[in-house]
């Protein structure tokens, strides 16, 4: 397989050759003919111009051929005079006769504001859209996305085609568009901030008088409008994916939520990178200082180095998640709250980066510090509900967790321990609060040939605990930290004697936390295999 359009799992043979005869590398190619060699044919074995590898080079050589002709057709190779262009202009001067004209202005007011935003708007808007690097871009995300699709689409060598449905398809635009999406943020985020100084037109906009808050809104909105436009082109390329291959049962109101679980997200990036360019003024620094911040906050490098709280993560993308039954089910209750979160931040630093416009820290009235009142309030609300309701170890915790669990437990590994004979319970589900309740009984059985004065039972914290009580147990000590439960016997528990035990449990699912993938209930689902959280007798090695 191509390392340029593998997947998690092996392509089909249909998959391979057509990115055999698209990569235009030739990789895809190259790696299709040599797929099935040996170690000694890989060494010996000369690769051979035949086959998909042939049509591949003919292709490309076409394509460069065509693409030359239309160049040379296209070039001019004559230097226009520019002195016969200076005698035209001055002759033209000569013949006009220009009346002066007083006109009345107005630099002030609503209307003079959005006047302001729209005429900016319309300038970042034309240079960007039709632009050549936008044009690309499409197209490089339309054809990645294509790949990703029609791989989603065979399922590879192990399974069946795939229905075409809206899930796959919103599933395989949510794993490819976000990088690309983040990519595109980082380059026009910073490039429409600069785009007037590199193209000279900066003295003419110094010279005029407008709202800093204008200038500044005019980018966002511009970047917010590629975000849009990319989503849409992807939702398109969807939908024509569903006509294709014969299945025009489209859910329009999933694709729409695309612009709210992908744009929105990638919206705030985009306002977080212009925010920092106007506070560093400085382009470059400012653009490695974003791209940094975002492989941290909004990337799985930055689990990998430990930023895997919710509030170290700024305008993380829905996952690939979404259910033709249950659509993102209770993650979207999650994904406001971190987005108002994310959205309050880089609502500060675009007050920050407002005040800053051209002005020094000195020179800023304390009057103007109110505003960051509001996007302050915001963001110590939301992180303070995020951080109350977030209760995932992380796994250097949970590491010391195990070994703490070793140390003050290990002494009840050898010790004999009832064994479970008989278990009986009874399980309520609640659907609509992604919650349920499970009641049941266990009876212990002494099967070993000493006599038994104590029983340790271990807990899952994932579980809330209401109780676990015996009319022939005392409750000897209640450990929260590691969920142990160590009881006395009234009477010491002799060989083949039996004890009854009853407990209750219950589990809801904390969006802010997520869920296990065995132990998950939802609005129209349930799949769980309770029996893992059922109480354990004796000491558990898998604390370990």
């Amino acid at each position: 397989n191509s390392p340029l359009v593998a997947g998690s799992s092996p392509a089909s043979v249909s998959a391979m050759n057509l990115a055999a005869k698209l990569d235009p590398f030739g990789m895809a190619a190259f790696f299709e003919q040599t797929h099935y060699w040996t170690a000694l044919q890989r060494n010996a074995t000369v690769l051979q111009l035949s086959g998909n590898f042939l049509w591949n080079r003919i292709g490309v050589l076409l394509l460069a051929v065509i693409l030359l002709i239309t160049a040379f057709k296209f070039f001019k190779f004559n230097v226009a005079n520019p002195q016969k262009k200076k005698i035209a202009i001055a002759n033209d001067q000569e013949t006009k006769k220009y009346v002066y004209n007083k006109t009345a202005t107005q630099l002030s007011g609503k209307g003079y504001f959005i006047s302001t935003i729209l005429s900016f708007l319309k300038i970042d808007l034309k240079s960007t859209i039709k632009s050549i690097p936008f044009v690309l871009l499409v197209v490089l995300t339309l054809f990645m996305l294509g790949m990703e699709m029609h791989g989603a689409i065979n399922g590879g060598i192990r399974l069946p085609q795939y229905f075409v449905t809206t899930a796959l398809m919103i599933n395989a635009i949510s794993a490819t568009l976000p990088i690309l999406l983040l990519l595109s943020m980082l380059f026009y985020g910073s490039e429409l901030v600069w785009k007037s100084k590199s193209l000279n037109f900066s003295s003419i906009e110094n010279s005029t008088s407008f709202s800093n808050v204008a200038l500044f809104i005019s980018k966002f909105v511009t970047v917010f409008f590629i975000s849009i436009l990319l989503t849409f082109s992807c939702i398109l390329l969807g939908v024509l994916f569903q006509l294709f291959y014969n299945y025009p049962i489209i859910d329009v109101k999933a694709y729409l939520s695309l612009f709210y679980y992908i744009g929105l997200p990638a919206s705030l990036c985009g306002l977080l990178i212009v925010a920092l360019q106007y506070i560093f003024k400085n382009k470059y620094i400012a653009l490695v200082i974003a791209a940094a911040f975002l492989v941290i906050t909004n990337s799985l490098l930055g689990n990998a180095f430990g930023f895997s709280h919710p509030l170290t993560r700024f305008a993380n993308f829905m996952p690939d998640v979404y259910s033709d039954i249950t659509g993102f089910s209770y993650l979207s209750k999650a994904f406001i709250v971190k987005m108002l979160y994310s959205f309050s931040f880089a609502l500060l630093l675009s007050v920050i980066s407002i005040l800053l416009f051209e002005k020094s820290v000195k020179k800023i009235k304390i009057k103007s510090f109110r505003l960051i009142i509001l996007p302050v309030v915001f963001l110590f609300l939301s992180g303070f509900f995020i951080s109350k309701n977030y209760n995932r170890a992380s796994k250097t915790e949970q590491l010391k967790c195990q070994q703490q669990y070793e140390e003050i437990y290990k002494s009840y590994q050898n010790k004999p321990q009832p064994s479970i004979t008989d278990v009986k319970t009874t399980i309520n589900l609640f659907p609509q609060k992604n919650s349920y309740n499970v009641t049941g009984n266990y009876m212990l059985v002494n099967k070993t040939k000493f006599d038994i004065s104590e029983i340790l039972m271990n807990t899952s914290n994932e579980i809330s605990w209401n109780a676990i009580t015996s009319s022939q147990l005392i409750l000897e000590k209640k450990d929260t930290e590691f969920g142990q439960y160590l009881f006395k016997t009234k009477q010491k528990m002799m060989p083949n004697d039996s004890i009854m035990v009853s407990f209750n449990f219950e589990y809801k699912i904390q969006p802010i936390n997520g869920h296990q993938s065995f132990n998950a209930i939802v609005e129209n689902g349930a799949f769980m295999r309770i029996s893992n959280y059922f109480p354990k007798i004796g000491y558990n090695l898998e604390n370990e």
